[in-house]
């Protein structure tokens, strides 16, 4: 049938079959990953797909995990029992993922001061580091909603934004699915077609939004002053 064809092929990479079944959201996000319940977030997968892109989940996993400390009980056990192992063998990562980070004063839309918050400098290696993190969860789960694979003539593009921008898309983007402190993440989508937003909060504060949408309609349709790369 069309269906089986469909699951033949790696949801990535659409070239390769599939022969592994692949989990979307990376699983060195928490502390203890058989704890967690995946039962429907897995995917089928190519090896090449699923092996590779394991040394950029790892910086992924230690750039946010920062940012989820005063936060997630879950990021200081990471930090504490994984990630501090990991800066003890390359302190030099470790240094340089840190020089992407600065304490700023953060305010409410209303001028409040609400504290200290981490910004972070989201430069060209950074973004080259954690993009394709975000791109091929969202292709991951893409998948197990629309059960196709993300279309060729599909774009993805993630926003990087501060919390004041992102955070009030919660309201309007339904969460769908949470896991403890770690994730929780929704999407909306045009009517009638695969058009999609996808949002996630990672460690209970760490807001990025991926956009998927064909070209086509990018042009005709694109209004929002969302800055993406």
């Amino acid at each position: 049938s069309t269906k089986e064809e469909k699951v033949r092929l790696c949801v990535y990479c659409r070239i390769n079959d599939a022969l592994e079944n692949d989990h979307p959201i990376p699983r060195n996000l928490f502390a203890d990953p058989s704890s967690v319940d995946f039962d429907g977030f897995t995917v089928p997968a190519c090896h090449q797909c699923n092996h590779s892109s394991s040394a950029d989940e790892e910086y992924f996993r230690n750039f946010i995990t920062n940012l989820g400390l005063e936060t997630s009980s879950n990021a200081q056990r990471l930090f504490d029992e994984k990630i501090q192992r990991s800066i003890n063998r390359s302190p030099a990562l470790a240094k340089k993922i840190f020089s992407k980070m600065s304490l700023v004063d953060f305010y409410s839309a209303g001028g409040i001061y609400l504290g200290k918050r981490t910004k972070i400098t989201a430069d060209t290696e950074v973004k080259q580091r954690i993009n394709p993190v975000l791109e091929k969860m969202t292709r991951g789960l893409f998948y197990k909603y629309f059960r196709i694979p993300l279309p060729e003539e599909f774009t993805m593009r993630v926003a990087w934004q501060d919390q004041l921008k992102v955070l009030p898309a919660i309201k309007e983007i339904k969460p769908i699915a949470k896991f403890g402190d770690v994730l929780t993440y929704g999407f909306g989508y045009v009517e009638g077609t695969h058009n999609s937003v996808w949002l996630y909060l990672f460690y209970t504060r760490i807001p990025f939004l991926v956009f998927a949408v064909d070209e086509t309609f990018l042009r005709r349709y694109h209004k929002s002053d969302v800055k993406t790369d």
